[in-house]
């Protein structure tokens, strides 16, 4: 799994690798390059990646430039470099980097991927699809589902429920337990007043996938809808004791 897939997923944090580093070789910052590896840019990388899924995206930007400084092709290096860009409102820096990555590496579905999620998150739907689309057609797209979903939330947001719908669908399709897109139906149907079909969905998602806060209090919210006040006061118990920090469970409390 490379270092994109890893802060799309989710790892555990790694230690710093660079301490007690020395070189006569420095960066514009002063820092010196690491020697202890043959591959200086996979070291950077690694932080930045770390640090992105920490969320802390000002360091996992000074990691990434870093990453480019040594190794101006990377195109991982660039694609987390424009994350860490978006995450501190940095857009036209973000949409830079990420162009700049699907040149150096025109099939690579992490970039369409990312630069999708950007996209989207401007509201340039149409273009965001494109995106996405891309990622589900590049020979390296070993997640297929991933991408596909990112386009049903995308369509989701548009309003555009239908189609939404049929791609979650697709997505189910390739990969039956992503739990994302088990929820973002079982969320659709909620919205449509079709509660038995969400509920259909949102118990699926528990069996692929452990309870969260987002899927807990759709829960509750569902068997409250359906009238089953057992349910949803299990759902509710389970989300305060769990999450009492979540937004769900201040919503929940009335907070």
């Amino acid at each position: 799994m490379t270092a994109i897939a890893r802060v799309l997923m989710g790892y555990l944090v790694v230690g710093s690798l660079l301490a007690g580093c020395q070189s006569q070789t420095r960066l514009a910052d002063g820092e010196p390059l690491p020697i202890n590896t043959n591959d200086p840019a996979a070291v950077y990388l690694e932080l930045a990646t770390s640090y992105m899924a920490q969320g802390q995206p000002a360091s996992a930007l000074v990691n990434a430039r870093k990453a480019v400084a040594v190794d101006p092709g990377n195109a991982e290096a660039l694609i987390i470099q424009g994350m860490a860009q978006a995450s501190l409102g940095h857009n036209e820096d973000a949409e830079s980097s990420y162009r700049e990555a699907i040149q150096k590496a025109p099939d690579d579905a992490y970039a369409t991927n990312a630069y999708g999620t950007f996209l989207c998150g401007q509201r340039r739907y149409d273009e965001a699809v494109a995106q996405f689309d891309a990622s589900v057609a590049s020979s390296r797209n070993l997640e297929p589902w991933v991408a596909i979903t990112n386009s049903a939330l995308c369509l989701n947001d548009q309003g555009k429920k239908s189609a939404a719908e049929t791609r979650f669908l697709k997505a189910l399709q390739t990969n039956a337990r992503f739990g994302p897109a088990l929820l973002g139906l079982a969320r659709l149907h909620y919205g449509a007043g079709e509660y038995a079909q969400a509920r259909t969905y949102v118990n699926r998602y528990f069996e692929a996938s452990s309870p969260d806060p987002e899927s807990l209090w759709l829960a509750y919210q569902i068997e409250r809808a359906l009238g089953n006040n057992k349910a949803a006061k299990s759902y509710a118990l389970m989300l305060k004791s769990r999450y009492p920090d979540a937004p769900q469970t201040y919503r929940l409390m009335g907070l």
